[in-house]
């Protein structure tokens, strides 16, 4: 069957290149389209403000105790070229695109040109990659150190020259260290690589020394790594993550880890012999059962059936919807990094051709849709504006009190020093709040954001119990009210 395709490639060459063109060409259309329209939201914020201290603080106070610094290093210089929405989040867009070409090249090299341009032309128009690609987050430099890791090892293990193979080498080493210096949440696309070469070993795409080339590279990594692992904020994040007991002097990391509630944190511990027996067992089983004939033919079988194409297909188009309109998404930007390779299956199913062309239509113009009611129709936090109406609006005596405190990142980016903060504190602020001149300031602009209001006092309440509601405007996920004594 690969021959069959080889030879209808070559035959019409032109028409594969124009359909690679496109895909390209739209991909990247579609990461750029509005890039700066929308105002950067906590997140995005609290990297930049990460990013301008510098990495010894980084390294040593803990500024940013939850991911690794690479991304903020990169941003620190990428910044210098401009401090706009779009010239901030290009970054990502760029990041984006440039592992849309290189995962191109991953799937042509393992099956065939129209196999790889399915997933190209499904993984251009992706809403959610397309939605990261437009944030200044971490996620698609992940995904593009994620495709330089995985192509650099199949490159390590299929390349003739010698000169060739430790060049490639060299590349997976670089790329999987900084993989892991910018999220910790690697582990888990490491453990899929690995699942991934046993799997086309099994099926005699790869040789098998790519396990012990694999192996090797990621103890060059490990090195490279090591010095992460060693430092005061590395050291207090694993020691957090393994133990689940608070860490002296990151006062920050006592709280459960992000997107883990306590019950769930308990439950993995009490399954963690379980989980870790089945993790040390199924690459193995992976290796045995892709090798296996007789499970390469029940699976071809299967492939053809028409009601498990249909499940496939179905499958595919209810989770382009749930990528449309992203919301709790702490689970699905972790996808990220995985989607393109989950996209091979649809490759396999459905390689761009004519005949297929009514299959792939559909899902195509799914997730254009989807993409475009990201850009166009969903919104972020609407800091910019909540910065400039204080601005306009303000008086000499004026000051600003934020809740929950934190939210402070996304208005002093817009506003700067151009207004005064009253909360970066909350050792004294209720006894400000409560006193008869209330510090001296004249008036409030208290910004609240409803869905996450500090637990370390309740604010509203006692903003409301001294002050009068002047006036207040509504944004999206954000409020802003004027009150007075």
């Amino acid at each position: 069957m690969q021959n069959n395709e080889a030879m209808n490639e070559h035959a019409n060459p032109l028409s594969m290149r124009v359909w690679l063109l496109f895909a390209l060409s739209g991909g990247l259309l579609l990461r750029l389209l509005r890039l700066g329209s929308k105002s950067l939201w906590f997140d995005e914020a609290h990297g930049f403000n990460v990013a301008q201290q510098g990495m010894a603080d980084f390294w040593n106070r803990g500024i940013e105790p939850v991911h690794p610094p690479f991304f903020f290093f990169l941003l620190d210089y990428w910044s210098r070229l401009g401090t706009s929405e779009f010239s901030l989040r290009l970054l990502s867009a760029i990041s984006s695109f440039l592992a849309l070409v290189l995962f191109f090249f991953i799937c042509k090299k393992l099956f065939n040109y129209r196999v790889a341009l399915t997933v190209t032309l499904l993984s251009a128009v992706n809403p959610l990659l397309i939605w990261y690609a437009q944030e200044l987050r971490n996620y698609s430099l992940m995904l593009l150190l994620g495709t330089i890791s995985s192509l650099a090892i199949l490159m390590t293990v299929t390349s003739k020259s010698t000169l060739q193979k430790v060049a490639w080498f060299v590349l997976f080493a670089l790329a999987t260290a900084g993989l892991a210096y910018t999220h910790y949440g690697t582990m888990f696309f490491f453990y899929f690589q690995l699942a991934g070469l046993l799997m086309l070993m099994g099926i005699k795409k790869l040789p098998n020394q790519a396990i012990s080339v694999w192996i090797a590279g990621m103890m060059a990594a490990l090195a490279i790594y090591w010095p992460w692992l060693r430092s005061p904020v590395g050291s207090a994040f694993y020691e957090r993550l393994f133990s689940g007991q608070r860490v002296a002097n990151f006062p920050i990391l006592y709280r459960p880890l992000p997107g883990f509630s306590t019950p769930i944190l308990d439950l993995i511990q009490t399954l963690a012999p379980l989980l870790i027996l089945l993790v040390t067992i199924l690459p193995g089983a992976i290796y045995l059962l892709s090798h296996s004939d007789r499970v390469q033919q029940l699976v071809t079988r299967l492939g053809q059936q028409p009601w498990i194409r249909m499940a496939v297909y179905a499958l595919l188009c209810l989770i382009i919807i749930a990528f449309t309109i992203p919301r709790a998404f702490t689970v699905k930007r972790h996808l990220v990094v995985f989607i393109p390779f989950l996209l091979i299956p649809i490759g396999l199913l459905w390689p761009t051709s004519a005949k297929n062309l009514r299959w792939l239509a559909p899902i195509l113009i799914l997730s254009i849709i989807g993409s475009m009611v990201n850009i166009f129709a969903v919104p972020k936090t609407e800091w910019n504006e909540i910065a400039a109406h204080i601005i306009e609006q303000a008086a000499p005596n004026d000051v600003v009190i934020i809740n929950p405190r934190y939210l402070i990142h996304p208005t002093s980016f817009y506003a700067g020093e151009q207004i005064e903060y009253l909360n970066q504190n909350f050792s004294n602020l209720e006894q400000i709040l409560t006193s008869d001149d209330l510090g001296g300031y004249e008036r409030v602009w208290y910004i609240e954001q409803p869905i996450n209001n500090d637990t370390n006092l309740d604010l509203k309440q006692l903003m409301f119990d001294a002050f009068q509601v002047q006036d207040k405007k509504a944004y999206y996920r954000a409020d802003l009210y004027l009150m007075t004594p």
